[in-house]
């Protein structure tokens, strides 16, 4: 019964889907809505509109907003191509190249995804490991 529960909470849903309504029950449902008074903006379930917590003002739904459950999946881009086809050709994992090089993972993947370049001595140990010269490996 969670699997099922946790399923339906994943899917997208928005007030133009024709089977909304069978995915997310209507009481468990977020909407927008607005004060009346204040001006102030926030989400609550659909069943607990309410009152303003800033002036007690009545809330009203906001037509035409839809809240997604899930973040859209991020693209990753390589930023450093030529530590990533080293790392790939020689058929090395990134948690061993971090282990490896004494940093943790995160700092991998940002080295490659995120275009960071790391400290001098962690640029000589990882062009050290892979045979290569530090300046074909990161933009120095």
């Amino acid at each position: 019964m969670k699997r099922q529960q946790d399923a339906a909470a994943r899917v997208l849903y928005d007030s133009d889907r024709p089977d909304a309504a069978s995915v997310v029950p209507a009481a468990a449902r977020r909407i927008h809505v607005k004060c009346e008074a204040c001006g102030w903006k926030t989400q609550r379930r659909a069943d607990r509109v309410g009152e303003c917590r800033h002036c007690a003002a009545p809330m009203t739904a906001i037509p035409g907003w839809s809240y997604p459950v899930e973040r859209k999946r991020r693209a990753w881009q390589v930023k450093n191509r030529a530590l990533y086809d080293a790392l790939v050709s020689r058929g090395i994992r990134f948690p061993a190249f971090a282990g490896a090089l004494g940093v943790s993972l995160r700092m991998v993947e940002r080295y490659l995804f995120a275009g960071s370049l790391p400290k001098p001595e962690v640029r000589k140990r990882a062009a050290e490991l892979l045979g290569m010269e530090e300046s074909d490996l990161f933009r120095i």
